[in-house]
């Protein structure tokens, strides 16, 4: 009894029965962490494709209110004011400029003038 226990055991502790667990261990590992990597990974997607899908939908309820527009009237006639700079004969269209560029014009028009006079100093330019 006590010989086919040692065989038993030689056997099981022999190297190339250890090399075979371990190389089975180190498949099962790599498969496993594999596995898990692919998740990770399809996780990561769903969450992207799932922010697209909510993006899509707010461009298409944008584009259906902007359709309804259109097909209002309203919306047409606000396009044709907008992009063609169209009116309606009674109507005046008044142009407000900002600050801040009527403040840069002004700066670019003294700047002009002071060239020219320097350009109209030295005659240059008559």
């Amino acid at each position: 009894m006590n010989f086919e226990r040692r065989k038993a055991h030689s056997f099981f502790l022999s190297p190339i029965i250890l090399g075979v667990v371990v190389v089975v261990f180190l498949v099962t590992a790599y498969q496993a962490w594999r596995s898990y990597v692919d998740t990770r990974a399809a996780l990561q997607k769903k969450e992207e494709v799932s922010q697209k899908l909510i993006q899509r939908e707010r461009e298409i309820k944008d584009l259906e209110s902007k359709i309804a527009a259109f097909e209002s009237g309203e919306g047409l006639e606000m396009e044709a004011k907008g992009k063609l700079n169209l009116k309606k004969p009674d109507e005046h269209v008044v142009i407000i400029v900002p600050a801040k560029d009527a403040t840069s014009t002004a700066s670019q028009s003294a700047a002009t003038s002071f060239w020219q006079k320097i350009r109209d100093f030295f005659s240059i330019g008559k």
